[in-house]
């Protein structure tokens, strides 16, 4: 009998993308195309199962827009 190793391909929320390697994975929401205040979640890869907390991207786009309305 063979052990399985490694994680499967993480799966990226509605509106998000997302990158791995073996061991990381790195989780970002579409609506965030700015380095100043990304959206994104890092998880780690521990046995075979990713660990690590993946927030909401759904709605993103309209509260950002919205915090840039009440900040002017």
């Amino acid at each position: 009998m063979h052990a399985a190793f490694g994680c499967p391909p993480p799966v990226a929320p509605p509106g998000a993308w997302v990158t791995h390697s073996a061991h990381h994975a790195l989780i970002q929401c579409n609506a965030t195309h700015s380095d100043e205040l990304p959206v994104r979640w890092q998880l780690t890869c521990r046995g075979t199962s990713w660990h690590g907390h993946v927030g909401n991207c759904t709605g993103l786009a309209s509260r950002l827009a919205a915090a840039a309305q009440e900040s002017k």
